[in-house]
């Protein structure tokens, strides 16, 4: 018997081989899960983005649900969502502007004889 393998996406356990692991891993709820734990570090502005390109579920309007959930082709963000995704970009955008790298690199290497010549101001 081997180690059974664990699936950070999904939070389980599964017997040890890889006819196993394969079968998981095309599954739908593993490849859903995935785009799940992706899209927490997606860039607020790639995701203002594509829910401009997206006009509004109808479904999601009327019931407030949505059969297809993530993998659903329509928006599920409310003008108020879409206006805080707007205010997250120019807050990433400005925090991107005021980064200073050579500050940075001194902060993480103490020791200025590490720090080639070219990257000492």
């Amino acid at each position: 018997m081997g180690r059974k393998y664990y699936c950070d996406y999904c939070d389980k356990r599964l017997p040890s081989g890889s006819n196993h692991r394969k079968s998981h891993n095309r599954g739908s709820q593993h490849i859903n899960n995935k785009l799940l734990y992706y899209l927490r570090f997606q860039d607020p502005v790639e995701i203002l983005i594509n829910e401009r390109l997206k006009t509004s579920c109808i479904k999601w309007k009327q019931s407030n649900s949505c059969l297809f959930g993530n993998n659903c082709k329509f928006s599920h963000r409310s003008n108020y969502e879409l206006f805080q995704l707007i205010e997250q970009a120019k807050q990433n955008l400005n925090n991107q502007n005021n980064f200073d790298v050579h500050r940075w690199i001194q902060r993480k290497l103490s020791n200025e004889s590490i720090l080639p010549e070219s990257l000492v101001s």
